[in-house]
């Protein structure tokens, strides 16, 4: 039987099978986009596993796996006998909302900021020396269990290519870097993301990501928000900017989007700064109802979303949560990741 929901999954959704991620992760990751982005909305009652997996043509076990990929990280509620819902069954009846963004749209991202910003800045280096004798810090990595002949082989062989010469003899930029193109495959294989070598910006560490971001989007007394507990050396430099920080309470399900609206009026904030895969230092995850909440609040408070995903590669169990960033339609998130978080500190490199 066809409905509009099956039909729009049909549309929406494309996979690869020759990949190394699993089938059933792509389709979920779609889903997820799908929802962020409002073509799905709460209380949608999905189809039936059978029914997916005949529209899509996969295996039903497949299709059960999309939907507990799903109900694991909290974007949807199986209810036995009754069927698998948007986050909460509220209304078993949910129409699809009309959404301003074309079914063609659905992996593109905006041109154009969903927030006003300035467009110079000065760049000045905070990066602060010391020869203290010991540090207390959140620790590195252990050299002693780095894989170093694994890395030299690997050195070695890239070293060996005859190809090598001809990128570095490259005397103008007339292309994207070898590093940028593959860092942007890396990115969409990892994030989910569908981004191009222009989309990036790549710094030498979180700290100098935020730098650039305060001095594009804070003037002095503009109110930046931050959790209860955060990160000292971000509070920092959103005050050498002249923020105003206030903080918001965090619980077990991450920074409370509720109190920010019954606490601040349309326009009053110029961003909030969030660790939504591991809030820092509680490590607590933002949930997926708040995470939507929060890009709505943003698109109608015009504020931006800085999402510090400082170590999106450090899972232990079941699959990362996408960054909020993937599914942003109205380009009010930027975006900042790190490179190298598990290995010793001279391979660190953030975007």
């Amino acid at each position: 039987m066809n409905s509009p929901v099956s039909n729009l999954l049909q549309q929406l959704i494309q996979f690869e099978k020759n990949t190394s991620q699993p089938v059933y992760i792509q389709i979920a990751q779609q889903i997820i986009n799908a929802i962020q982005r409002g073509y799905l909305s709460i209380g949608t009652a999905l189809p039936g596993t059978r029914i997916l997996s005949q529209k899509l043509k996969i295996h039903r076990n497949t299709a059960v796996a999309v939907y507990d990929e799903l109900a694991s990280q909290g974007w949807v509620e199986i209810i036995p006998n009754k069927g698998t819902f948007i986050l909460v069954p509220e209304q078993t009846t949910a129409p699809i909302k009309a959404t301003a963004h074309q079914i063609d749209q659905v992996y593109q991202y905006p041109k154009t900021t969903g927030f006003p910003f300035q467009t110079s800045f000065n760049l000045a280096s905070t990066l602060q020396t010391t020869k203290a004798e010991y540090s207390i810090n959140d620790g590195n990595p252990d050299l002693t269990l780095h894989p170093v002949h694994e890395f030299s082989r690997w050195y070695s062989a890239a070293m060996k290519r005859k190809s090598l010469i001809s990128k570095w003899n490259q005397t103008t930029a007339v292309s994207y870097s070898k590093f940028e193109t593959q860092l942007c495959n890396y990115l969409n294989a990892t994030r989910g993301f569908h981004i191009k070598p222009n989309n990036l910006i790549s710094t030498r560490s979180t700290e100098m990501s935020l730098y650039i971001v305060s001095q594009l989007l804070i003037k002095p007394k503009d109110v930046v928000l931050v959790g209860h507990l955060s990160n000292y050396a971000s509070n920092m430099i959103f005050q050498q900017a002249g923020a105003d920080i206030k903080t918001i309470p965090v619980d077990e399900h991450g920074l409370d989007v509720d109190y920010i609206r019954t606490h601040f009026i349309k326009g009053s904030i110029r961003f909030i700064y969030i660790c939504a895969h591991r809030h820092y230092p509680t490590t607590v995850t933002l949930s997926a109802e708040r995470r939507l909440k929060l890009l709505e609040l943003a698109k109608t408070y015009k504020f931006a979303i800085i999402e510090d995903d400082y170590d999106y590669d450090f899972q232990y169990n079941g699959s990362a949560m996408l960054p909020m960033a993937s599914a942003d339609g109205n380009g009010v998130v930027v975006y900042l990741g790190k490179l190298g978080q598990s290995l010793f500190l001279v391979f660190k490199r953030d975007l």
